[in-house]
């Protein structure tokens, strides 16, 4: 038993209710075998559990290298068991002359004798200090016999060659090891307390379990450390196996054990992160790496498997701390060695990772470099770009600045890994540098229009987006260098062209984004298949603003096919395309179908970083919380709106305090729209008229309505103008003319799909389509329809009580002399619910059946 262990039995021992409840399974069975590396404390643990049952037959027998001789160990064994053992009978002297073993008649006798005992355990402490083969495979053919009322446990360091794989089928065998005897956060604080007389910090507890691994040796002896040691967590945060108390235990307990020869191998294998047979041999230059791998596996010679098959595995941390010292003192030098021939093994297996690991330890640099350049766009196309900024970083500032090529492929990198902050200092001071090549410059300027995504200054993002698309026109027969298949010039130049259209769309500038992202559709090569998701989201989402419906849901269609087939469905690149789909159906007044399509894309931009997308979403919940007369405070994203999102909620705002009956204040808020050397953003400008009738300025209106100019790729706002003309002529008392604007308006807008802007303008306008009956295309119902899920008020304004949108629809149909039936399927509604409306228009036009309801209504102008 060795200090430590002797240690352990002392009054600041832990009680382990749960070890020694399965060490009671032990009295069921003949064999039991407790295999750990030193200092796990199988000796403790097996004292308390001979503590436990005091009052049984316990029979303890501390293995000494001495009991390698047979006679002389079964005469100790023998002298340990209960007396009087062989009254009457005499035992057969073990056959030591014949082949080196105890022999089979004195087995066979002693196990006859065993059975006359009571039930008796024998605990056989530290067998690996048996080395005689014979005499180990006798006390297995022994177990092999073993009466019911014996038991054996084993303690031990080493696995022992006894047939554990035959006791294991049989299940007649309990089996403990290291990870089992592994100390418990619980368990180790109570330890800790108890040896240092004070309570530690949760978080620093776990911190010593987890620097140890839960090795009982390792934690005591940190106890016994943090005595002297005021601050805990400085202590815990520095302790490796280096430590004096940890290192002379070590030291003592397994490297001095060693031979010279198994000791250098040790430190020569400690360099190693995690090892298997192949790599070992490599390291060490020794075909017979794989049986060094399984003896100190066998041996518990601190070694952990890293999987099932036990092909690769690890040296505990502590004593990797430990060789690894050694290795450094006793041979300067060496280590770097090994570690490159640790890469080189991992890159000729494909290993990149570990093989740029060991190239930075080893301090490699050109070696680093070089991989990087060459390996790195395995990761990088998996979308990886975290795992080759790490290689980057670990290369020394001075270094890396030998290498610019490297550090443009570290600004590229952190800008499609969204930490642009990081990537704009990089690139920006590479745009600058006068050594730079244009080609470099390149680079620099394409992912610099990147900032879209990021940051909420428009204009500066539209500024390089603008100078890299002048460098590339410039300047078509510059090469630029190939980085990770990151900088080609078509590349470069599609990335350009997005980020500059998405530039364009965010400030509110449609014509110009357009132009930018249908000639980025237009550069040939799938190996951008990414890059084509997002031009095709940005202008599915740009179709969808401009109320280009059909386009917008094709395009992002075909974006979210392209994302399926690479790969990229989880990557914010799709984020456009599910925004599209969002807009396109609340255009369309199809609120139930946008939801789930702003749950998926504040999925994917919610931890990207990419801010302003997260206000396009922010905007559809807004624009649903409005649609459905819902006042709701909704988080905004961090920074600010881009101002196509700004002109859109200062909209919403007004729009509600418009509806609300307060269309002064409404207009009071919007920003000047006539006579600015700008225009204004057409949502800006169809609540500024709106507000404008609303509070019978028509002048103003007028003026208003003629600012907004005419464009053919933009149908919502030119809807929004034939609405308002409507609109205008009707409060100026022009009813026919009204009446055919409004009809073209209605024409307009169901060539495209389009419902939504009849909702914004508000009942003024929808009750128009009511009254204006006669002369609207079919359409309006399918308008009237959407309005009836508002509840908006279109009564007329002599009734006592106005009828609802749904009823005047109702209403619209009642001189087709539709039966009820027949009026629930032009409605999509239920029998009965058509009997309840008719009802109710009956009883609010006092009207006692359909002719007359028919009357009344065509009288107060509903029909």
């Amino acid at each position: 038993m060795t200090m430590v262990e002797l240690g352990h039995s002392l009054s600041y021992a832990v009680e382990r209710p749960r070890l020694l409840q399965t060490l009671d399974g032990a009295l069921d069975l003949p064999l039991t075998v407790i295999i750990a590396q030193a200092g796990s404390g199988k000796t403790v643990l097996l004292s308390q559990w001979r503590e436990r049952h005091r009052h049984g037959n316990f029979v303890w027998l501390d293995v000494v290298p001495a009991d390698n001789d047979p006679v002389q160990f079964m005469h100790r064994m023998l002298a340990a068991l209960p007396h009087p053992l062989f009254e009457g009978e005499a035992l057969p002297a073990p056959d030591a002359e014949s082949d080196g073993g105890l022999g089979e008649s004195f087995l066979t006798a002693l196990a006859v004798h065993l059975g006359k005992l009571p039930e008796t355990v024998v605990i056989f402490d530290d067998v690996h200090h048996l080395s005689h083969s014979r005499l180990i495979a006798d006390l297995g053919r022994l177990v092999e016999r073993l009466p019911a009322n014996m038991h054996f446990v084993f303690a031990s360091r080493a696995d022992l060659p006894i047939g554990l794989s035959r006791h294991r089928l049989r299940l007649d065998m309990l089996e403990i090891r290291q990870a089992d005897l592994a100390f418990t956060n619980r368990e180790s604080g109570i330890l800790l307390q108890r040896l240092t007389g004070r309570a530690f910090d949760p978080v620093d507890v776990a911190s010593v379990v987890s620097r140890t691994e839960g090795w009982a040796a390792g934690i005591q002896l940190a106890g016994l450390s943090l005595r002297s040691h005021s601050n805990a967590s400085q202590f815990i945060a520095q302790l490796t196996g280096t430590d004096r108390l940890i290192a002379d235990y070590l030291t003592d307990e397994v490297l001095d054990a060693q031979t010279p020869e198994r000791r250098a191998t040790l430190l020569r294998m400690s360099v190693l992160d995690e090892m298997c047979d192949g790599l070992v041999v490599a390291v060490l230059g020794d075909s017979g790496g794989h049986l060094i791998v399984e003896q100190l596996e066998h041996e518990s010679l601190f070694l952990v498997p890293l999987d099932n098959h036990r092909e690769w595995f690890r040296f505990h941390h502590l004593f990797r701390d430990l060789l690894r010292y050694r290795l450094r003192v006793e041979e300067p030098g060496l280590e770097e060695r090994l570690l490159e021939q640790a890469a080189k093994w991992h890159l000729e297996h494909a290993e990149v990772d570990a093989a740029a690991a060991y190239f930075v330890r080893a301090r490699k640099w050109d070696a680093v470099v070089t991989l990087i350049l060459s390996h790195g766009l395995d990761p990088v196309t998996r979308g990886d770009m975290a795992t080759v900024i790490r290689w980057i970083d670990q290369i020394p500032t001075v270094v890396r600045a030998r290498y610019p090529n490297l550090e443009l492929v570290r600004g590229v990198l952190l800008a499609l890994n969204a930490q642009f902050g990081a990537a704009e200092d990089i690139l920006i001071r590479l745009a600058d540098d006068p050594d730079c090549s244009t080609g470099q410059r390149m680079i620099a300027y394409a992912y610099l229009a990147t900032r879209v995504q990021f940051r909420p200054d428009v204009r500066i993002s539209i500024d390089w987006g603008e100078r890299s698309l002048r460098l590339l026109d410039s300047n078509p027969h510059v090469v630029t260098p190939d980085l990770l298949r990151l900088t080609r010039r078509e590349l470069l130049l599609l990335i350009t062209l997005v980020n500059l259209g998405r530039a364009y769309l965010f400030a509110g500038a449609f014509p110009d984004a357009r132009h930018c992202l249908e000639r980025a559709l237009g550069i040939p090569g799938s190996t951008f298949s990414v890059h084509r998701v997002h031009a095709l989201g940005v202008l599915a989402l740009l179709d969808a603003l401009t109320g280009q419906l059909d386009s917008a849901e094709d395009h992002a269609h075909e974006a979210m096919t392209l994302s399926d087939e690479i790969g990229a469905v989880s990557r914010p690149a799709t984020a456009d395309a599910h925004l599209a789909t969002a807009f396109a159906s609340l255009q369309r007044g199809e609120l139930p179908r946008a939801a789930p399509a702003l749950r998926e894309a504040r999925q994917l931009v919610s931890s990207s970083g990419r801010t302003q997308l997260a206000w396009m979403e922010h905007l559809g919940a807004a624009w649903v919380h409005a649609d459905q007369g819902r006042t709701v405070v909704l988080e905004e994203p961090a920074d600010l709106a881009p101002p196509v999102v700004h002109d859109h909620l200062v909209a919403l705002e007004s729009r509600r305090l418009r509806l609300a009956g307060f269309p002064e204040k409404a207009l009071t808020m919007l920003p000047p729209t006539v006579g600015q050397a700008t225009p204004a953003a057409p949502a800006v400008l169809f609540e500024s008229a709106a507000a404008a009738i609303t509070s019978d300025h028509l002048i103003q209106a007028r003026l208003m309505i003629e600012t907004i100019a005419p464009d053919v790729d933009n149908l919502s706002a030119s809807l929004d103008q034939l609405i308002l003309r409507a609109w205008l002529s009707e409060a100026s008392g022009d009813e026919t003319t009204a009446g055919r604007q409004l009809a073209s308006a209605v024409r307009f807008a169901e060539r495209h799909g389009l419902v939504e802007a009849f909702m914004q303008a508000g009942p003024a306008v929808l009750r128009q389509l009511a009254t204006h009956a006669p002369e609207l295309p079919d359409y309006r119902t399918t308008i009237l329809r959407r309005a009836s899920e508002t509840d908006v008020d279109l009564g007329g304004a002599d009734l006592p009580e106005p009828l609802t949108s749904r009823e005047l629809e109702i209403l619209s149909y009642l001189p087709s002399r539709f039966t009820n039936t027949e009026l629930a399927e032009q409605c999509f509604i239920s029998v009965n619910t058509v009997k309840t409306h008719v009802a109710h228009i009956y009883r609010k036009l006092d009207a006692p059946n359909r002719n007359a309801a028919i009357r009344k209504a065509k009288a107060l102008g509903l029909l």
